[in-house]
């Protein structure tokens, strides 16, 4: 009886002996996928790593290019500004000049009638000179 029961305790623990050898497996198998899923997941960041550094290299490239733009941008406004500026004066200029102009032209005016009436007064003289001496 004693071998009887001696052969249960044994087929016991062999059961829970193969029962942790299964366990075992399959904690083998799960660390199998996890490491080939680490392996897939470095990869991948790997990838992206390289994706990033491609990436931060055109951010480079376009944050250099619209640097320039604004460079550029910001000259165009300053050269607008002294041309509207220059233009303001130029238009001031140009209205000085024209009332400048028509100020001398009614002056000229003015002296023209005064001349016209001189010589309208010089020619009575001269109607009336040879008036007198016609008689």
């Amino acid at each position: 009886m004693k071998a009887i029961d001696r052969s249960s305790e044994l087929e016991a623990a062999l059961k829970a002996r193969e029962d942790e050898l299964e366990l075992s497996r399959g904690v083998v198998a799960k660390n199998a996928d996890l490491q080939a899923k680490v392996a897939s997941l470095t990869a991948e960041l790997d990838m992206k790593m390289a994706e990033v550094d491609e990436l931060k290299g055109e951010l480079s490239v376009n944050a250099d290019r619209l640097a320039h733009a604004e460079r550029e941008r910001v000259s165009f406004v300053s050269e607008a500004t002294v041309s509207e500026d220059s233009l303001h004066v130029y238009r001031l200029e140009r209205a000085k000049d024209m009332e400048t102009s028509a100020l001398k032209t009614a002056e000229l005016e003015g002296r023209i009638h005064g001349l016209e009436a001189e010589l309208s007064a010089l020619n009575e003289q001269v109607a009336s000179l040879k008036s007198e001496d016609a008689r």
